[in-house]
């Protein structure tokens, strides 16, 4: 918890909390949410043998591509 704390002090506008079908844990959305950080996500690709999906594929929610927009 120290360090979550002291990682919060630097400046950064998210966090990468959707990676492959993992959903960001309640603890962490209200942090998020508190801090108004945007939640972003990636594909989770690594290579053909170890990846839940392919290359570029998203599993986070439109409303994350959104805020990036705004």
């Amino acid at each position: 918890p120290e360090m979550v704390e002291e990682l919060l002090k630097l400046p950064f506008d998210g966090i990468e909390g959707y990676y492959g079908k993992y959903k960001p844990k309640k603890h962490w959305n209200r942090l998020i949410k508190n801090k108004n950080l945007i939640i972003t996500g990636g594909s989770d690709f690594h290579d053909s043998y170890h990846s839940i999906g392919n290359l570029g594929d998203c599993f986070c929610p439109a409303s994350s591509f959104n805020m990036l927009l705004d």
